[in-house]
């Protein structure tokens, strides 16, 4: 359940190592459960997420730069274990769009299906060190993704039913896990400073 607390501001220099400590934290969580697995299939959870195709740093060099052309917000197909800092993400293109929920809060109460677009599927090297290079995952979209493959994980072992997907999209959704890790990671960097 979501506590309210947002995530702590940090200078962009701290910003950037709790950024590629919580990459890679949760890169090794899904290439932990991949390993044990070779490839998960995720596409009954039709989980969104934004994949960005432009280095990080280009938008912070080049304040010009509208980040909106260079993102696509996807729906997940599956996950396949690469080696022990990757896996491949595949996806389709998807009719949603994360800046029209965020800004307008339209699709929280639209009940109409995410539809994926025919015919354009794609796929994404994710590596737990590539955090910062094209094409990559927003940050908050990696942690769901884990959170997905951990849920999908459980479901294979019988633990949970896989009729249930709907009600992990409610508890990723009402999550406040991301804000929590990221408060506990800038916590950790603040004291070494």
């Amino acid at each position: 359940m979501k506590t309210g607390k947002g995530p702590i501001a940090l200078s962009d220099e701290a910003r950037d190592r709790v950024s590629e400590q919580l990459h890679a934290r949760y890169v090794a969580t899904i290439v932990g459960r991949l390993r044990e697995v070779g490839t998960l299939d995720l596409a009954a959870a039709d989980l969104p997420i934004r994949v960005v195709d432009r280095p990080i740093d280009d938008f912070r060099t080049d304040p010009s730069l509208d980040l909106a052309r260079y993102v696509c917000d996807v729906l997940v197909n599956r996950a396949t274990y690469l080696d022990e800092r990757s896996f491949r993400l595949d996806f389709t293109e998807s009719d949603f769009n994360l800046d029209d929920y965020i800004l307008h809060g339209d699709a929280a109460e639209d009940d109409r299906p995410i539809v994926r677009l025919a015919g354009r599927e794609g796929s994404m090297t994710v590596r737990s060190d590539g955090f910062r290079a094209a094409p990559y995952l927003a940050l908050r979209d990696c942690c769901a993704l884990s959170q997905l493959v951990e849920y999908a994980m459980r479901i294979c072992s019988g633990a949970v039913d896989p009729r249930s997907l709907p009600l992990f999209q409610l508890e990723c959704c009402l999550s406040d896990r991301f804000e929590q890790d990221w408060n506990r990671v800038a916590e950790a960097v603040r004291r070494r400073r």
